[in-house]
């Protein structure tokens, strides 16, 4: 019974969680600024990088992406869904913390 409520403390109290946002974009066009519609929802971003891909003209655009969740198996999607209707979501990778 113990394991059992240590497991289910595990898996369901909130923790932070973090993910790995790369977005399309095209070579000629701004940074996507994500602090608005996201840091709105309790969505923390921070720009990481941006890359030319030589082969396509295009720029992959990435960011560091935080917010407190219980369930750290998958990303949250709301985030990935407010993204998406803006910009092609290249990659979304969660993050596990150490101990997990």
């Amino acid at each position: 019974m113990t394991l059992w409520l240590l497991k289910w403390l595990e898996i369901h109290v909130p923790r932070q969680q973090r993910a790995s946002l790369s977005l399309v974009v095209g070579s000629e066009e701004a940074i996507p600024d994500l602090s608005d519609p996201l840091e709105s929802a309790q969505w923390k971003t921070r720009f990481v990088s941006r890359k030319r891909q030589a082969e396509t003209g295009r720029d992959i655009v990435s960011y560091e992406v935080r917010w407190r969740d219980g369930d750290w198996h998958t990303p949250p999607r709301a985030l990935q869904g407010q993204v998406a209707t803006r910009y092609p979501i290249e990659a979304f990778d969660v993050t596990a913390e150490p101990g997990h």
